[in-house]
């Protein structure tokens, strides 16, 4: 508990002196000319004040998390607020009645502090158990009657955020397309379904050739523009080759299949192999030289991807799935939700995910491929779930008191001198060594996640939430007191299924002082810990900090939040549901807990992170995590009271029929929160700017993949469509010119640029068919007012329509001098990243 003063004194400090402001205050320029296209506040914290994040959280309201975070950050703080709600109820219940209880029965010489106040006080048969009973059924039934209140908080969060989504509600995913299907033929398909005018239908298409040479492009881009950094000149050398370049951008047509270029316009051209003497002869180049040459590869790459691209049909093949968009979100609820086709393996439709988070090279993933990749990562999990407990128990065994003195024979003395560290080793050490050894489980997941090959970011983020909670459900909370192991446990449970209340019974309130310490270190030390960030700060800060431009520019950007993060959050809840009546003492500290968390959560998540959309499976998954350790709960109740030798534990078996039609609710309120009901689109008002800037954002996340680049036309290609970027140069103001096909002529490319630079010094207007912001009749649809310069804003830029008519403002003053500060004095007081 002193630790905790420490921790928030040391982030009152940062919020005074502000050190390494890209990674506690990151400033997303492109993020906030979004939220002033659609009339919202920008939120960050500028104040040095060392209390004024207090402040900013207090003030804040769900509202606020609603803009800044979606319906998934809003669902966060859902689950959060049913923890707190939960414990109060909880703590009330066990410290008022059941705490006085376990005390008036204590042994009159207790083994430890802990066993004043368990439930092993109680004698076998004491009528005193029937206030065990009657808390049972009282936390069962609030727990499903404060559910319930916060599911309906839940709908109405969901489906107002809805409203105000972009293409991505009305777009769906179309899986199992026969090869002799064409767009044209898809199109007619869903056109005579009669469920809603069809936009637009793009079957993708894979070319392992061009993704080889977008990946060498970007490889030998970065390296100029990091070698470009070290010499005083190296602007100039990549002046030239970007002013010079032709476009790989292609317009895109109604139709992939209609785009064919003659074979005479690809010129097609084999990089030249490295030979192992030319690798070698890298060493030794100047830095003149090694930046020339990077120049002259990427030259080579970027010629292999316009040929490439330009003949795009002929070097791809088809991937059996399709997008098929809607004029109306409503069109794309039905198609979820009806039966689209009769065949098991054809037409199998799925809601699209949002075009900035789409996996788009796991798209082209046969399903044979799918299938086998699952079946990979089921095993590799039954092996860790299975095996995990092996280092877990020898790291607990190491660290035990009288395993330490047989190694150490020294210790003894040590100990016989300083109880605290006696009381250290014996309760704390155990603790923090399982916790640090359970935080690199979700580096292994992660790899795990991408190799089965999830579509969206959001999915493989769901899917390392989940198995890291389980994991640590099933080998913390059960293997762990169980049995110490494994397979003893599964030895027990086999041999007798029944036996599993009494094995709980038995196990769980011996290992009470485990778990109470365990909460207490999350309440004071490691949920703190969360708002240091002291890993990115040691990599981003120390071990790999930003040297390019794209680089000072990523690193000013928010980053997408990683759901297992939350995860040890759910797990105090359920372990402080499992234990409220056995050890009441718990549950103040759970309640603490719950409330720091949502302080610490909400100052994250609106000033440090961005949250992913999962469609309301985040919060699915939350509620079926709390209902097992209810399930819990409920059975170890059962046991214990059965164990006390107290018959009127049969009342509870109710409580497991309960629990049955919890579980046929839950998959009732799935359907629910995943789907959006007909009627919540008759005040749909069009789609906002906000998802469709968010492509174009994610043009400068490339340096990840071609994942992250962005399409100016919205669902397709992204092979042949991404927007591939030119290369930013230190003390540059003017945006890249490139060749334009409808042109022939240089002009600057928005799309080449971050959304905040579109528009800085630009000589001529962008050139594209997307749209750079909303003009007055968009914005008069949407129900707010169009942008316009104001006393602190100055209109220095030009955006197009897509009629490619109306001149928008594109930007203010303050994205130019936060990208002048990102860059930082080493380029120049006049120093631009683009």
């Amino acid at each position: 508990m002193g630790l905790f003063p420490v921790l928030i004194a040391a982030f009152c400090a940062i919020h005074y002196w502000r050190p390494f402001e890209r990674i506690y205050f990151p400033d997303d320029p492109s993020r906030r000319t979004t939220l002033r296209r659609n009339g919202l506040p920008t939120r960050r914290i500028s104040s040095r004040s060392p209390w004024v994040w207090v402040k900013a959280i207090w003030n804040s309201t769900m509202e606020d998390v609603l803009q800044e975070c979606g319906a998934d950050g809003a669902l966060v703080f859902c689950a959060v607020e049913f923890g707190i709600k939960l414990f109060v109820t909880c703590s009330v219940v066990g410290i008022l009645a059941v705490l006085p209880v376990h005390i008036r029965h204590v042994n009159s010489q207790p083994t430890g502090r802990t066993e004043l106040y368990t439930i092993d006080n109680i004698p076998n048969g004491s009528r005193a158990l029937f206030v065990h009973l009657a808390a049972t059924w009282f936390i069962a039934l609030a727990f499903y009657y404060l559910l319930y209140t916060t599911y309906h908080k839940v709908l109405a969060i969901k489906n107002r955020y809805m409203l105000f989504t972009g293409p991505s509600s009305r777009t769906i995913l179309v899986d199992g397309i026969s090869d002799d299907l064409t767009e044209t033929e898809l199109h007619i398909y869903f056109e005579s379904l009669g469920i809603g005018p069809v936009e637009k239908v793009v079957i993708l298409r894979h070319s392992d050739e061009l993704l080889n040479a977008i990946s060498e492009r970007w490889k030998w881009l970065l390296r100029a523009e990091r070698i470009a950094t070290e010499i005083d000149d190296g602007a100039e050398y990549l002046r030239e080759l970007r002013d010079s370049m032709a476009t790989t951008n292609l317009p895109s047509p109604r139709a992939t299949e209609a785009t064919i270029f003659l074979a005479h316009q690809a010129r097609l051209m084999e990089l030249p192999r490295q030979s192992f003497t030319k690798r070698l002869r890298w060493f030794f180049m100047s830095s003149g030289e090694r930046l020339q040459h990077a120049k002259d590869r990427f030259r080579e790459a970027d010629d292999r991807v316009q040929a490439l691209r330009r003949d795009f049909v002929r070097h791809s093949k088809r991937v059996p799935s399709a997008y098929v968009m809607f004029r109306h979100p409503v069109s794309e609820s039905i198609a979820t939700q009806a039966m689209v086709h009769g065949s098991l393996t054809e037409m199998r439709v799925v809601r699209a995910p949002p075009p900035a988070e789409v996996r788009f090279h796991n798209l082209s993933i046969q399903p044979v491929i799918a299938s086998a990749r699952f079946v990979l990562v089921a095993a590799a999990m039954f092996f860790l779930i299975f095996f995990w407990a092996v280092p877990i128990g020898a790291v607990s065994s190491l660290l035990s008191l009288e395993e330490l003195v047989r190694i150490l024979p020294g210790l003894q003395v040590v100990l016989d001198q300083s109880p605290v560290l006696t009381k250290f080793i014996q309760q704390v050490l155990p603790t923090l060594a399982v916790t640090i050894f359970l935080s690199l489980l979700p580096v292994i997941l992660d790899i795990l996640g991408r190799i089965r090959g999830f579509r969206s970011i959001s999915e493989n983020n769901l899917f390392v939430f989940t198995a890291y909670f389980y994991f640590q459900l099933f080998n913390v909370l059960l293997v762990f007191t169980i049995a110490g192991t494994v397979f003893k446990a599964f030895e027990d449970i086999l041999d007798r299924p029944s036996s599993l209340p009494e094995l709980l019974a038995r196990s769980l309130p011996k290992v009470s002082p485990f778990f109470v310490n365990l909460v207490m270190l999350h309440t004071f030390v490691l949920i703190p810990l969360v708002l240091l960030q002291i890993g990115a700060t040691i990599v981003d800060g120390f071990l790999r900090p930003p040297a390019t431009p794209r680089e000072h520019f990523l690193a000013r950007k928010r980053q997408v939040w990683k759901f297992f993060e939350f995860a040890p959050t759910v797990l105090i809840m359920v372990i402080g549901l499992v234990y409220s009546l056995v050890v009441p003492l718990i549950l103040p500290f759970c309640l603490v807990y719950t409330v720091i968390a949502w302080g610490v959560w909400r100052y994250r998540l609106l000033y440090q992170v961005s949250v992913s959309e999962t469609q309301g499976k985040f919060w699915i998954e939350f509620v079926r995590m709390v209902h097992y350790g209810l399930t819990i709960f409920v059975l170890l109740m059962i046991g214990i009271l059965s164990l006390k030798k107290f018959y009127w534990s049969f009342f509870l078996i109710p409580l497991l029929g309960i629990i049955g039609l919890g579980w046929y609710w839950i998959t009732y309120m799935e359907q629910r929160v995943a789907n959006v009901p007909l009627d919540v689109w008759r005040e749909w008002r069009g789609d906002t700017i906000t998802e469709e800037a968010d492509d174009i954002d994610g043009f400068c996340q490339g340096i990840h993949g071609i994942d992250r680049l962005p399409i100016r036309f919205g669902y397709d290609n992204v092979l042949v469509h991404g927007v591939l970027p030119t290369p930013w140069l230190p003390g540059e103001l003017t945006p890249p010119r490139v060749n334009t096909p409808e042109s022939g002529s240089n002009t600057s490319s928005a799309g080449s640029l971050p959304r905040a630079l579109v528009g800085i010094k630009v000589e001529s207007p962008p050139v594209g068919p997307r749209s750079a912001g909303p003009t007055p009749a968009s914005a008069a649809r949407l129900g707010r007012r169009p942008l316009s310069a104001g006393p602190d804003e100055e209109e220095i830029g030009m955006g197009i329509d897509d009629g490619g008519t109306t001149p928008v403002p594109s930007t203010a003053n303050d994205e130019a001098s936060v990208l002048r500060s990102a860059a930082g004095s080493k380029y120049g007081s006049a120093a631009e990243l683009v």
